[in-house]
């Protein structure tokens, strides 16, 4: 599974350490997005859930919620986006 975090595009370096704290791996990049009708600048967070312990897999949705929780406090949003995308992943 792929778990995808959309939010404003602002105190980056700040929310790579929160969500270091959670996860040893993830990618970080740049987007365009529309929240009530306003552009901005957003910064999406993927997660590659395979090879997750089973003790991973029960606190994920633990460790996401609070992730979320924590950047919206910090960045004073009202919502952020988390999408649970079921994937395949495959290291060549």
């Amino acid at each position: 599974m792929l778990i995808r975090i959309s939010t404003e595009r602002k105190n980056v370096k700040w929310l790579c350490g929160i969500v270091g704290e959670f996860f040893d791996g993830f990618t970080v990049y740049n987007a365009i997005g529309y929240w009530q009708g306003k552009r901005e600048k957003s910064v999406m967070i993927e997660i590659d859930t395979a090879g997750f312990t089973s003790t991973q897999h029960l606190l994920l949705d633990l460790n996401i919620k609070m992730i979320c929780r924590k950047i919206k406090g910090y960045n004073r949003q009202d919502a952020v986006l988390v999408q649970k995308i079921e994937s395949e992943t495959v290291l060549l």
